[in-house]
């Protein structure tokens, strides 16, 4: 028997990480004098979509302009642009077809109709709504920040076995597979390194 409780908060939880700005914090060591002292520095960051939407054209936010066209350009990052998509598609699909409700005027609106609506699935669809929406955090804290590539490991993907497709956030503790869409989180990336780690130690010479 599943929590529902615990499910709708995390749905909740994701989304919002998703669709509104949030604040990260950090314990940092400084100099005060002649002492060290640890200070906790608080830093705002945009919400994931939105840097998800930067990490496909870094460009786009210093010129600022939308999202509309930016598969075309050239230097946009396919990996973001091909999980943004998916996002999209995704949480429309939830809505519409999984919910019968009406389309909201964007992605975010979308994505807090569904939290608005979750509970009244039962509880198979409602897991499954669960897991959809990790997989779209996920996806978003591992693909973004373009300015620090993810490790990309010398190992094929445990879900669909294509090789190259994997890409480890290890400071978030997060991986997708760029193919098929797999992810891992906090709670299931020890998994993953233990595949990938004995991969490679089998397929060394």
């Amino acid at each position: 028997m599943i929590d529902r409780e615990h499910l709708l908060h995390r749905i909740a939880q994701d989304v919002t990480a998703l669709v509104d700005p949030y604040d990260h914090a950090e314990s940092v060591e400084v100099q005060d004098g002649p002492r060290r002292r640890r200070r906790r520095i608080i830093t705002r960051h945009p919400p994931l979509l939105d840097q998800l939407a930067d990490a496909v054209e870094p460009s786009r936010a210093a010129a600022g302009g939308g999202l509309r066209g930016y598969a075309s350009t050239p230097s946009a990052r396919l990996d973001a642009v091909d999980r943004l998509l998916a996002i999209d598609a995704g949480a429309a699909m939830w809505l519409t077809v999984r919910l019968g409700e009406p389309l909201r005027a964007d992605t975010p609106a979308n994505l807090r109709g569904l939290v608005g609506a979750a509970h009244w699935f039962d509880d198979d669809n409602l897991a499954d709504l669960a897991a959809a929406v990790r997989g779209w955090h996920t996806w978003a804290r591992t693909v973004t920040g373009w300015d620090t590539p993810p490790w990309r490991p010398n190992a094929p993907c445990p879900a669909c076995e294509y090789n190259g497709g994997l890409r480890v956030r290890l400071g978030t503790g997060t991986a997708i597979c760029v193919e098929c869409g797999a992810a891992w989180d906090a709670d299931t990336i020890s998994t993953l390194g233990r595949y990938v780690r004995t991969y490679t130690e089998v397929a060394a010479p």
